[in-house]
């Protein structure tokens, strides 16, 4: 198949941030990416910070092309269960409320504040606990699944960050209304295309645009939304999106040299699709939110009948 399987091919971790200082050494063929401003000082080039622009290097393995999706694709928490903060705050909020419902105790008075103190000091374990841990897991795979739909809506408005209201627009669909063609520049100064296709011929790739005709020289991927079911069937309108080229009043759309663009085609409209993405995600982060709250509820009010059987 011609789309891309990016769980497949990017790793499902999140980029870690490290402070350069304590880097004491970097082993031999290490890659290193490096952003930010470049001075020149006694004819050799230097990257620094200053207020406006702050250096970032990125230290990655495989290929160049590849920094980008992998930043976008992993650049959000998985929203795990437990990180560096749940262990104090189980400590100290489990012995806080138990210390407290322990000196209630001593009042009759106060036995069923006590008995809420008591439940609510298992807040931090209780999604874990049976019978309601089941919702646990459907809350897990839920959330995972806006995570990834949150990704490709990201990765499919990535090329539209070089294009704007005011670039050139070359061409027209034939409805007269909707822009077939804009042309824009890439930071490496290479011409980019968005070419919203009449007609692409995928073994020739002749691709017809209102009444111009243009020819892709380079392989091709198809980036759509796989949660969306996008790879079963086939789309005959895509938006493709490549460096611009011109030979012999040929147009052409190759693989641009600027290792942060990329030559894809989406099926439709980008952004037409990147919000129905986001429309599925905030569906499952919401459905997600209901799983866990049950598994709460339920568990915390099993807790409490059984402390009151018991704590008379």
């Amino acid at each position: 198949s011609d789309y891309e399987h990016l769980e497949e091919l990017l790793p499902d971790e999140e980029p870690q941030s490290i402070i350069w200082a304590k880097i004491s050494s970097l082993p031999v063929g290490t890659k290193v990416f490096i952003g930010g401003c470049l001075f020149f000082e006694k004819g050799r080039g230097i990257f620094k910070s200053d207020k406006n622009c702050r250096l970032i290097a990125v230290i990655y393995d495989g290929k160049r092309e590849s920094i980008i999706k992998r930043a976008v694709w992993g650049g959000r928490q998985r929203n795990e269960y437990f990180n560096q903060f749940t262990i104090p705050s189980l400590i100290t909020g489990s012995l806080s409320l138990l210390l407290t419902a322990y000196i209630m105790l001593y009042n009759p008075m106060l036995r069923i504040p006590s008995l809420f103190a008591i439940t609510l000091s298992f807040f931090p374990i209780a999604s874990m606990l049976p019978p309601g841990v089941v919702f646990y897991f459907f809350y897990k795979k839920l959330w995972k699944e806006g995570r990834v739909l949150r990704a490709e809506r990201d990765l499919l408005r990535l090329p539209l960050r070089y294009f704007h209201e005011e670039t050139e627009r070359d061409a027209r669909g034939d409805s007269g209304q909707d822009e077939a063609c804009r042309i824009s520049v890439f930071p490496s100064n290479e011409k980019c295309i968005e070419l919203y296709t009449g007609s692409w011929d995928r073994d020739t790739g002749i691709i017809k645009c209102g009444s111009s005709i243009y020819k892709l020289r380079d392989k091709i991927q198809i980036r759509g939304s796989l949660r969306l079911g996008q790879e079963k069937r086939l789309d005959s309108i895509y938006t493709v999106y490549g460096k611009y080229t011109e030979q012999n009043s040929a147009k052409f759309i190759v693989k641009p040299e600027d290792p942060m663009a990329e030559i894809i085609a989406i099926p439709g409209k980008p952004e037409e699709l990147a919000s129905r993405c986001q429309k599925k995600a905030r569906f499952y982060e919401l459905l997600s939110a209901f799983f866990i709250f049950s598994d709460l509820v339920l568990n915390l009010f099993l807790i409490l009948f059984v402390l009151h059987y018991y704590i008379r």
